[in-house]
């Protein structure tokens, strides 16, 4: 027992933010955990065809999103909620309120040109009802946890992740099993658990905020959310356009197992999503206080630490993919290295853009990022049908690096402009690291019929962390720091 209390004791020890840290780091491993361990069941539950059809529903769920909900619960919502502190419940509220009218618009709008959308995306209307409301409940849910974040409760965030996830899977295995149509199945049984557990923290934040309806907050995140809808359209084109290209020029049993690829390719966005969740209220703050010069050592580190998780994955794509799929799957290990490695140039990107949408700079995100979709459209056109589908991922990485790049000189131009400093991230170090890792990505790729090589050198990566220990502490409790 006194052992126990003397645990406990040092874990309270742990600095708050630490502490914070760490729980939302949980979060989205366990969010992203429970998903990707249930992936072996539903590929083998489903066939390659329907697996493709119900990640073309997602993709087209993601497309939706950006018109129904304008993303007004990402970047707008996030810097509002630092900008009007004082009065961040009412904001919160009134925010809620603004997602609830626009999805409940854009159901009329399905109602009344259901069949020209459902012709459209090729999916039934069923589903295209099903996707409002689980934008609404990923809008409440995103406004809730973002609170939560801004505010340090961690404890009640981890409880209702580790519930959603698991009741999600749960329901969706078991939909699967008992109906005909598994995909709409699969999807009605994600609905059911959102709206479950969600509906009580919409009502809770508007009855706390004491508000539905704010024209203040209602046109600021109008005014700062609709011009970058273009935007976020182009952004999700870049993560969900080649699965719907691959499914219209290849098949659907094609879009299948490009998808399952990218699902394992994205495993370790946990770690993007747990730093930048964690990160982005300091990065602000910084910012606003003037003392963005400080970033430096907290971003290249955070990039550090990105790479060095994704390359773990690379080196280990064949045997991800046998586990997770059975044998007609296996093609999918061709396309892990650059989709993994768009991963790590996604992170980048979002350390740069933050400068941009603190300054407002709303059209100028918007065309750097419509440039960079239209890049990938055309690319993912002139290649799939000429070197087929596994080359949706090198065009995917392609475009990334070129979105990345046109990010990274607006946000050099606004340190230089705006701040009066120096660029924050110096490019021989971003550039250096860029071309490390999609080398080393290259040849884990090339070593992948050979697992004691993989293994050779990753452990002389080991070594070299194993040397530079010190250093690399150090720069970890900088990382986390939130003076």
């Amino acid at each position: 027992m006194k052992r126990i209390k003397t645990q406990l004791r040092k874990l309270n020890e742990i600095p708050l933010n630490i502490r914070v840290v760490i729980g939302f780091f949980l979060c989205s491993l366990i969010q992203r955990g429970v998903s990707v361990l249930a992936t072996p069941v539903f590929t083998r539950l489903m066939t390659t065809e329907e697996y493709g059809k119900y990640n073309i529903f997602y993709s087209w769920y993601e497309i939706f999103g950006v018109f129904v909900s304008l993303r007004v619960f990402y970047g707008c919502y996030a810097q509002g909620v630092v900008k009007f502190e004082t009065d961040k419940k009412r904001f919160t509220a009134s925010l809620q309120g603004l997602s609830f009218t626009l999805v409940a618009v854009w159901l009329i709008i399905i109602r009344l040109f259901e069949g020209p959308i459902a012709q459209l995306t090729n999916l039934p209307a069923e589903q295209l009802y099903l996707m409002m409301i689980l934008i609404w409940t990923s809008g409440v849910f995103s406004y809730w946890s973002t609170y939560q974040r801004t505010q340090m409760q961690v404890k009640a965030l981890i409880i209702l992740t580790i519930t959603a996830a698991l009741f999600k899977q749960t329901a969706g295995v078991l939909a699967v099993m008992w109906m005909d149509n598994r995909v709409t199945g699969r999807i009605l049984s994600w609905v059911l658990v959102e709206v479950i557990l969600y509906t009580g923290l919409f009502l809770r934040q508007v009855w706390k905020g004491r508000s539905f309806f704010d024209g203040k907050y209602w046109k600021y995140a109008v005014c700062f959310a609709f011009p970058l809808v273009p935007h976020y359209l182009s952004q999700t084109i870049l993560a969900s356009s080649d699965r719907i290209m691959i499914e219209r020029l290849s098949g659907s049993d094609a879009a299948g197992i490009y998808s399952l690829g990218y699902m394992i390719s994205l495993g370790m966005q946990i770690v993007n999503t747990a730093l930048i969740h964690t990160l982005e209220p300091t990065v602000y703050r910084r910012i606003r206080d003037g003392r963005a010069s400080e970033l430096r050592t907290m971003g290249i580190m955070s990039m550090c630490m990105v790479a060095a998780a994704d390359l773990l994955l690379i080196a280990f794509a064949p045997e991800l993919v046998q586990l997770f799929a059975p044998s007609t799957y296996a093609e999918a290990v061709e396309i892990i290295a650059p989709v993994t490695a768009s991963v790590f140039v996604m992170y980048m990107y979002t350390l740069f853009a933050e400068f941009e949408f603190y300054y407002e700079k709303k059209w100028t995100i918007t065309l750097t990022t419509s440039m960079a979709a239209a890049l990938n459209i055309v690319l993912n056109a002139l290649c799939i049908p000429r070197f087929g589908w596994q080359a949706a991922a090198y065009t995917t990485l392609v475009s990334y690096l070129c979105y990345t790049f046109l990010h990274y000189r607006m946000m050099c131009r606004i340190c230089r402009k705006e701040m009066k400093i120096k660029p924050v991230y110096p490019p021989a170090e971003v550039f250096g690291l860029t071309v490390l890792v999609l080398t080393l990505a290259l040849i884990l790729h090339l070593l992948s019929p050979w697992f004691q090589a993989r293994l050779a050198l990753l452990g002389a990566a080991g070594l070299l962390l194993v040397i530079r220990r010190r250093t690399i502490l150090q720069n970890v409790k900088e990382l986390f720091s939130r003076k």
